[in-house]
């Protein structure tokens, strides 16, 4: 079994709001646009990968924003590798 751990520290140097247009293509239908609420974050991920063959592996992933007031984020995964 492999395990790893990273983390991240950002910072977001940026003063402007933050933009966002919404639309198929070039002719948005709207733009939003949001302050920017913390300046500093992280990131933290684990993995874990688990041979089941020397050709094959289940891998299992998280990952979570740290740092952020009114926000959050986390992810789950479970992936299932061969190589042919």
């Amino acid at each position: 079994m492999v395990l790893s751990l990273r983390g991240t520290l950002e910072h977001d140097f940026n003063d402007d709001e933050i933009a966002i247009t919404l639309g198929p293509d070039a002719n948005n239908l709207a733009t939003l646009s949001s302050e920017r609420d913390d300046r500093t974050y992280g990131y933290l991920s684990f993995r874990a990968a688990y041979e089941l063959t020397p050709a094959s592996a289940l891998v299992l992933s998280a990952s979570k924003v740290v740092g952020l007031e009114n926000n959050s984020g986390h992810t789950l995964g479970l992936t299932f590798k061969h190589q042919l």
